[in-house]
Order: C-alpha cells, then sequence, then structure tokens
C-alpha cells in the first residue's frame, strides 16, 4: 500500500477548509427540525379527496378498481389520520375535528371492505351480524389509547361528541341503503353546506325514501328509525326535523297525521 504524506501547509488549508465548509453547513442541520405528527394534518383531505374523485360515482365505489390501483394512497391517507396528535386535535375547531371523524369512519370502511374483498356485503365479514363495526381496526394512536372499531367512532365519539345529527346522513358503510358516498371528503369550511345537500340528497333518493301521496305515507330509510331519538332531540320530533329538507312537493304534503314506516335496509355493497 503506498501511503501518501502531506506537507504540514497543505494539512493546515485542507483542515481550514474542512471547517469552513462545516461552519457553512452545520446551522441547518442543527435549526431544521420536522414536523410533530399531525402538525400539519391536511384539513382539505387532499389525498382523499383525489381517491374519492375517481373510485366513485352516483354515490357507488369501484371496489375492483380501488383494490387494484387506489390501495397504496388510501393506507396512506388512513396513516395521515394516524399521525394526529392530542395537541393538535385539540387546537382544531369543532368542523375540523367532526370532518376528521367522518371521513376518518368512511375511509376505514373502505379499508376495511378492501381488506375482505372480494365479497358481497360488509355483513358477511365477521361470525355474526354486525361484527365489521364491533371489530377493532381502526388504529389512531395520537388520539386514542387502543384500536377503535367503526361502532366506537359512531356511538362514543361523533354522537356525544358533537350532537350533530346530520353527520348520520354522511357516514357511509358500505351498503346500498347507506347514504351515497360523496366523490369529495367533507371539509371543515364547507361542512354545514355538505351535510345539508348530502341530506337533502338522501333524502330524494327514491330507493332510500319516498312519499306514497295515495295513502298519505312516508317511507323512510332505516337510519331514521335508529337514530330517532337523535332528530328528535334537535327537532321535537322527527317529521319537524325531516319537513325543511324533504323534496318541495313531499315537505308540503306531509303532516302529522301522514303515516311514517321504514324500509328494509339493503346490505348489499354499495359497489358499482
Amino acid at each position: 500500500m503506498r501511503v501518501i504524506k502531506q506537507n504540514n501547509a497543505t494539512s493546515r488549508v485542507l483542515l481550514s477548509a474542512l471547517l469552513g465548509g462545516l461552519l457553512i453547513v452545520w446551522p441547518a442541520v442543527v435549526t431544521h427540525s420536522s414536523p410533530a405528527p399531525g402538525q400539519t394534518f391536511d384539513h382539505d383531505h387532499k389525498v382523499f379527496a383525489a381517491l374519492l374523485g375517481r373510485y366513485v360515482k352516483a354515490g357507488l365505489v369501484d371496489s375492483p378498481d380501488l383494490a387494484r390501483r387506489g390501495r397504496g394512497a388510501l393506507d396512506s391517507y388512513l396513516r395521515a389520520l394516524g399521525s394526529v396528535e392530542q395537541p393538535q386535535y385539540d387546537d382544531w375547531s369543532r368542523n375540523q375535528r367532526l370532518a376528521f371523524w367522518i371521513n376518518a369512519y368512511n375511509a376505514s370502511v373502505l379499508g376495511l371492505v378492501l381488506d375482505n374483498y372480494p365479497l358481497s356485503s360488509i355483513q358477511d365479514i365477521g361470525l355474526l351480524p354486525g361484527s365489521a363495526f364491533r371489530r377493532r381496526f381502526v388504529e389512531l394512536p395520537g388520539l386514542a389509547s387502543g384500536r377503535l372499531s367503526l361502532d366506537d367512532i359512531e356511538h362514543d365519539i361523533i354522537r356525544p361528541r358533537f350532537d350533530e345529527p346530520l353527520a348520520h346522513v354522511a357516514l357511509v358503510c358500505a351498503a346500498r341503503s347507506c347514504p351515497p358516498l360523496l366523490s369529495q371528503p367533507y371539509r371543515a369550511q364547507l361542512l354545514h353546506e355538505q351535510l345539508e345537500m348530502q341530506a337533502r340528497r338522501f333524502l330524494a333518493h327514491p330507493e332510500r325514501n319516498r312519499y306514497s301521496p295515495a295513502d298519505d305515507t312516508l317511507q323512510l330509510s332505516r337510519i331514521f328509525d335508529w337514530y330517532r331519538e337523535d332528530f328528535e332531540k334537535e327537532a321535537g320530533s322527527l317529521l319537524a326535523w325531516l319537513r325543511p329538507r324533504l323534496p318541495g312537493a313531499t315537505a308540503e304534503a306531509v303532516s302529522q297525521t301522514t303515516i311514517i314506516r321504514f324500509m328494509n335496509y339493503d346490505w348489499r355493497l354499495n359497489q358499482q
């Protein structure tokens, strides 16, 4: 091995250059820090927006294509939700929090369906009816000590903390009788308008809700039966909550004597 020795003068020049470079680089290294988890959370939910825009049409999901091409992006969005820490969450507005939980629920449902795909109904997941909603698989470590179930998100977080019956028309459990899945995420700055629009759209859909003038009967989604107390708590009666959101002709026709019946729930997958 040939060893090349440098004289002292050359060594001093090299040492000076090296230290000078370190002095230039060092401040950039020590003053730069990565943002805390959740600190830069995207309240526009852009990743989820791109997924919904591409794979959801007329409220139905292109599950096969989402499984083939969109799973990576969906997982990335779910990880972003899971990165949120309590201190950041505590600084958010009410609408930012509610939009977060609605989107977390809907995105988690999509992930659960893909985890078990192919299947014909979300009720096929697990041994008992409703097992899918009790399964604890949603990981939000900065906000919950353990994994959450869909029921946890809906009944232990959204309903008691936000007291917002409109949320029932935004949570989509992957069934055909569910409210249609929007082709965009819920966003804080548009949340009230989105929820009201979704309620009107849901109530105007004849397969989910319809009025029969011949026998003065209003046939409603089971959602309005299951969560009737939430709607009555806000408006005094179910009909009082519904009337301003029903299609015009129906709103004028219904009265306190209108018969209300609840339709059977179609649990087939909300797939295109």
